[in-house]
């Protein structure tokens, strides 16, 4: 076999494994557009818009998965992520406050609704008993609740002075 025989087998066949530790994809300009490497001692895969702006990211940190999608500040606007076999969704403002989070916990899924400031609001959760609706004021107080529990439903309402003001049944 002669050496340019060599050289062609060498650009024909695939190689079957590449080790690294990690690799930064650029654009014809120089700007990142990927990253596949480690952050912080765990794996992760980043990928950067046109201005070199992170936007997308798939991590896994201490056996937790997770991905972040950023606005084009690189601001974190949503996350998703599996803690404990336990999934989770967190959407967030421009301001970083968490305004929606969805979730799964041990008794079942939960929907919460947060204000500006990053307070819950309403919350909607369903569990091996029913459903169940709460809703607070700016303050924090209940001021609404709805559940539709197999035993019993209520639905209640509460003043600003936290006496309540009707319940059914």
């Amino acid at each position: 076999m002669t050496s340019g025989d060599r050289l062609a087998k060498l650009e024909n066949d695939p190689v079957n494994e590449v080790r690294a530790k990690q690799f930064v994809l650029v654009d014809d300009e120089g700007t990142t557009r990927a990253f596949f490497g480690f952050h912080n001692g765990e794996p992760c895969l980043a990928l950067y818009d046109e201005k070199g702006v992170p936007r997308a990211s798939l991590a896994v940190n201490k056996n937790r998965p997770g991905l972040a999608l950023r606005d084009e500040n690189g601001n974190l606007r949503a996350w998703l992520a599996v803690s404990k076999d336990r999934p989770g969704l967190l959407l967030l403002d421009e301001n970083g406050k968490t305004r929606t989070s969805l979730g799964v916990l041990e008794d079942g899924p939960g929907l919460l609704l947060h204000d500006e400031n990053g307070k819950p609001r309403a919350v909607l959760g369903l569990d091996k008993d029913g459903t169940m609706l709460h809703l607070d004021d700016e303050k924090g107080e209940t001021r609404a609740v709805l559940s539709a529990c197999q035993e019993r439903p209520v639905l209640a309402l509460w003043g600003p002075d936290k006496k309540m003001l009707w319940r059914a049944p």
